[in-house]
């Protein structure tokens, strides 16, 4: 019974408003009727300045209808309270899942590597001519190097007798751009007007804050790994 009671007053209330418009309708004719009399004629425009309020103004009856009923309105706050709890859990998920993500395994060479810090392998070096065919044997090895011997190998040719040999060799392609993969390429050695006289194939993985190098023996003597 108690629904039926707040429906007969819901309806009491909107016939009141409905009233109260009626009247001011009323009103509003008796003003346009007091206007149209020529002792008003000179008075300024009342009714006009009524009609803009009452435009700026929506009825109440409008106002009450874009509002929501009681009970939702009682209820809002609880499904305020809903919404930032799946807001704070969706956030959690997503830094769960950009965690997982982020964490890369990293190749066993990583880990496991021969450090070389010989500084002559370095562009600047041409003090001596030291050969890499019988360095790294035939199947390679991981290398990585550190100062002062330089951390990469160069990506252009450096001109001869530099890096402390006479055919300095150089990375002619692209280094791995995301951690853990590894990528195949080609060092050439510059000699005799030829920046790729001789050339070998190479592995360089990238262990996200250095490059290891898979090495192998040189094709001839003197030739040797350029480092910067």
């Amino acid at each position: 019974r108690l629904p039926q009671l707040l429906q007969q007053r819901q309806h009491q209330q909107r016939l009141r408003r409905l009233l109260q418009q009626l009247q001011h309708q009323q009103r509003l004719r008796r003003l346009l009727l007091q206007q149209q009399q020529p002792q008003h004629q000179q008075r300024p425009p009342r009714l006009g300045r009524l009609l803009q309020q009452h435009q700026q103004q929506p009825p109440r009856l409008a106002q009450r209808q874009q509002e929501p009923p009681r009970q939702q309105r009682l209820h809002r706050p609880a499904q305020q309270q809903q919404q930032q709890h799946q807001q704070q859990r969706l956030r959690l998920l997503q830094r769960a899942v950009t965690t997982s993500t982020t964490s890369i395994i990293l190749p066993a060479q990583c880990s496991s590597y021969t450090t070389n810090s010989d500084s002559t392998r370095r562009i600047a070096y041409t003090s001596s001519s030291a050969c890499d065919s019988s360095l790294f044997g035939t199947t390679g090895t991981w290398v990585r190097f550190v100062s002062p011997a330089g951390t990469t190998m160069p990506t252009s040719a450096p001109s001869i007798y530099a890096c402390g040999t006479d055919a300095p060799g150089w990375y002619n392609g692209a280094y791995p751009s995301t951690a853990g993969s590894t990528t195949t390429g080609t060092v050439c050695y510059n000699w005799a007007g030829y920046t790729c006289n001789w050339s070998n194939s190479i592995q360089i993985t990238h262990c996200s804050t250095f490059y290891v190098f898979k090495l192998i023996n040189t094709p001839v003597c003197n030739l040797g790994y350029c480092t910067v």
